[in-house]
């Protein structure tokens, strides 16, 4: 059986852009998404016909973050077992961050709607980050008890300092476009009408 598309991919005058395509579920991560996503950019990493990546999220939103439903299955199972699951997880997502980072061409993050917990961390690792005006973001770990992943103890610091950082990650409060934007978190907040475009405007430019 052929494999769901959960990563769309569409390739125009250099620009590759990849769509995050789990809208029902807001765009979760899961297994096939992070393997989808992660083999689209390595190959882009060796195409000479891709000058600049674009990664957006379908239906409406970025990334809700990881997939809740297929975490909460896991709870059923032997508690070594759950360990080797979320393991497993942990060591497939953090190679995506890496393969972003280490790409020799810039990778921007077309945010729409909401971006949280690993939603945020995969914006931060984009190079560049533009987001329409109603967009918001949080980093929702600890409202299930986790602490951040996906890299995103590394470069929100970076982005926002230590203090900032540690609040955003500790109390989970949403923020809109603009304040994520004055925070150094994105680049340019645009009218979600035009978000398209001016994505489009600015990949041809890189």
């Amino acid at each position: 059986m052929a494999k769901a598309k959960v990563i769309l991919s569409e390739k125009s005058k250099g620009v590759l852009t990849l769509t995050l395509n789990r809208p029902e579920v807001l765009n979760a991560v899961n297994g096939p998404l992070v393997e989808q996503l992660f083999d689209a950019l390595a190959a882009a990493e060796y195409d000479s016909r891709v000058r600049c990546v674009v990664i957006r999220g379908g239906g409406g939103h970025f990334m809700a973050g990881g997939d809740l439903k297929l975490f909460h299955g896991e709870l059923d199972r032997e508690a070594d077992e759950r360990r080797r699951f979320f393991e497993k997880f942990v060591y497939q997502v953090h190679p995506l961050i890496q393969v972003i980072k280490r790409l020799p061409k810039p990778v921007v993050a077309s945010v729409q709607g909401g971006a949280g917990g690993f939603g945020v961390s995969l914006m931060l690792a984009c190079d560049l980050a533009i987001a329409a005006d109603t967009s918001f973001f949080t980093m929702a770990y600890c409202a299930i008890g986790v602490s951040p992943d996906g890299s995103s103890t590394y470069f929100l610091p970076r982005s926002v300092g230590l203090k900032k950082a540690m609040e955003l990650a500790l109390l989970c409060e949403r923020i809109d476009a603009a304040t994520a934007r004055d925070l150094g978190m994105i680049n340019w907040v645009v009218a979600e009408s035009e978000l398209a475009d001016e994505t489009s405007r600015l990949a041809r430019r890189l």
